[in-house]
């Protein structure tokens, strides 16, 4: 199943954050741009052309084809990291290997990650799957019916703009540093969110400090 469903202005807002920049403000104000028009593109309000959209990919590493389509340049495996337990917990088979928001370069990502240096087994990846994809294995009935015994999930790098994910199956890295794969729904208030799964007690109002969408599944 393939279901990479960001706009136009999420993959922006993605690249920018993977660039290391907290706000648009901060990104306009780095490449002498205007803080105006860019929060606009940013935002939705205007369209991005391909000249711009270049700009912006160059800005921000990335290239022009992910920012206006989500195509990036393909991979044909996908390193298979970890593998998710009773109660939707996330572990990686690397301690090393912390799902850092990632730069567009493989080796950049392989440096943040830990990926580097470590013996992962692999999936074959989705059609059009990008660079910075990595694979968790479902284990046990602890997703089920939703997910089953050797599914296997696929997710790109994780980002600090909770909200973008509301309401789909995620990562999600709380603030004590645990990761979980739970279905992302609001809190009773702003900063706070409840994580959702089938098998498992519903964790109500806890802080997230990144998430990644569940981007394919590959059934078993």
């Amino acid at each position: 199943m393939y279901s990479f469903s960001m706009t136009i202005e999420n993959r922006l807002k993605v690249a920018r954050e993977k660039a290391g920049y907290e706000s648009a403000e901060a990104a306009a104000n780095a490449f002498g741009w205007s803080s105006v028009t860019y929060r606009s593109h940013e935002n939705g309000i205007r369209g991005i052309k391909n000249a711009v959209a270049t700009k912006y990919a160059r800005a921000f590493k990335t290239t022009p084809e992910w920012l206006l389509y989500g195509k990036s340049k393909a991979v044909k495996t996908v390193p298979l990291v970890g593998y998710v337990s009773a109660g939707g917990e996330f572990h990686t088979f690397n301690d090393q290997s912390h799902l850092s928001i990632a730069a567009e370069d493989g080796e950049s990502f392989e440096h943040k990650n830990g990926i580097a240096g470590f013996d992962y087994d692999t999936v074959d990846a989705p059609p059009d799957c990008p660079p910075d994809a990595r694979a968790v294995e479902i284990r046990g009935d602890s997703m089920f019916p939703v997910y089953k015994n050797g599914d296997v999930l696929i997710y790109t790098g994780m980002v600090d703009t909770v909200d973008l994910y509301l309401n789909d199956d995620c990562i999600c890295q709380l603030e004590s540093g645990e990761m979980v794969i739970k279905t992302l729904t609001a809190g009773s208030k702003s900063g706070l969110w409840t994580l959702i799964s089938f098998n498992a007690p519903v964790m109500k109002d806890v802080i997230v400090m990144r998430v990644a969408k569940i981007q394919w599944v590959k059934k078993r």
